[in-house]
């Protein structure tokens, strides 16, 4: 029942172009034909139920070879994206700050705990959590900036790298 709700949830934001904010529980479970006792059987709110869809469409991207991800993000993220159904919710929600906010938090934290590993994996120096999650938001900084920058992803790389070096030697 918990992946019935996700996928019904996944097309509301994506085909059907339901804007997430705009999403009832109420409507939700009226399109599942279940009464909304069965929802909160499996999820707290629509929050944790978009929680849960975003750790799922994730799954593959943990996949990629850690140490890809923290050496080539771009790269490995351009890999993970095409086709990704993740990619198709973000588009499908562009224009929803508080669907897109959810996602790049829960996003930034599932990749700051990887980086957590990855740092310990390779000794790295680190100060109590820190240092990922300045990996992650480097990632997410070059991210946003490229929006304007038009950079390529061997590019975005090579400034990742740049900006990482005194962390990842």
């Amino acid at each position: 029942m918990k992946e019935k709700q996700w996928q019904e949830l996944f097309k509301m934001l994506t085909e059907d172009k339901v804007k997430y904010s705009d999403v009832s529980i109420r409507q939700l479970c009226e399109r599942l034909g279940i009464h909304h006792t069965t929802f909160y059987y499996h999820f707290e709110d629509k929050e944790m139920l978009l929680k849960n869809g975003v750790e799922l469409l994730l799954k593959d991207y943990f996949k990629i070879d850690r140490d890809e991800r923290f050496t080539k993000p771009f790269s490995s993220s351009d890999i993970f994206y095409q086709g990704s159904d993740l990619l198709t919710l973000i588009e499908g929600q562009r224009y929803d700050d508080a669907c897109s906010n959810l996602i790049s938090k829960w996003s930034k934290d599932l990749m700051t705990r990887d980086a957590e590993v990855f740092i310990k994996e390779n000794d790295f120096e680190s100060r109590e959590g820190l240092t990922a999650r300045q990996l992650v938001e480097t990632i997410f900084t070059i991210s946003d900036w490229n929006e304007t920058a038009n950079k390529t992803v061997e590019e975005l790389d090579t400034i990742y790298s740049d900006y990482t070096k005194m962390i990842i030697k």
